[in-house]
């Protein structure tokens, strides 16, 4: 179960959505996006890889956007939840690896330092802009006993420096990236 299946249906939030990479193979932006409907939550999804785009681009509820989520969190206000998933870095996808689809759309080799300096800041565009309650969901985040890896390593401690708190976290195993953590703060 990720992240976002098991913590979205429990919240109660007022403002606007935003997804950073969208998902279309295990199904975050349609999952998301139906969800925020039933709210009435304006809900955004940000990946500058036009294949990803376009996957997107006709779900019902989802305002799709075809660049970095930096962008586009910028262009927000009122943010009540953040669903940061952008930039895997891994092995191979299903249609291409990791690195060749950031070489196709211009990032060259992009390290898991680089991902994680992009979800630092996405976070804190979102901290700027955050409604009064704001979740923050890092995917591929593992956070174990204040041991923080993967692509939330430099966004959570920030975070959690801005007064959110950690309200749920999984590992599939020790030190692995098959994780998530989720963070809110309610001012």
């Amino acid at each position: 179960m990720d992240g976002y299946t098991r913590v979205v249906e429990h919240l109660d939030l007022k403002g606007i959505a935003v997804e950073a990479g969208s998902g279309t193979d295990h199904g975050s932006t349609p999952f998301l996006a139906e969800h925020f409907i039933w709210q009435k939550i304006e809900f955004h999804t940000a990946d500058p890889d036009p294949i990803a785009y376009r996957k997107v681009i006709d779900f019902d509820g989802v305002i799709a956007h075809n660049e970095r989520a930096e962008k586009v969190i910028a262009g927000l206000n009122n943010i009540c939840f953040g669903y940061l998933d952008g930039y895997d870095i891994g092995d191979v996808d299903k249609e291409e690896s990791y690195q060749n689809r950031y070489r196709r759309i211009g990032y060259g080799d992009f390290s898991l330092r680089e991902c994680a300096e992009s979800h630092l800041k996405q976070a804190m565009l979102i901290e700027e802009r955050s409604a009064d309650k704001c979740v923050v969901i890092f995917d591929d985040t593992n956070f174990r006993w204040n041991k923080i890896r993967g692509k939330g390593a430099l966004a959570v401690p920030y975070l959690i420096a801005k007064g959110f708190q950690p309200i749920d976290a999984f590992e599939e195993m020790e030190d692995s990236y098959a994780a998530w953590v989720v963070l809110r703060r309610d001012k």
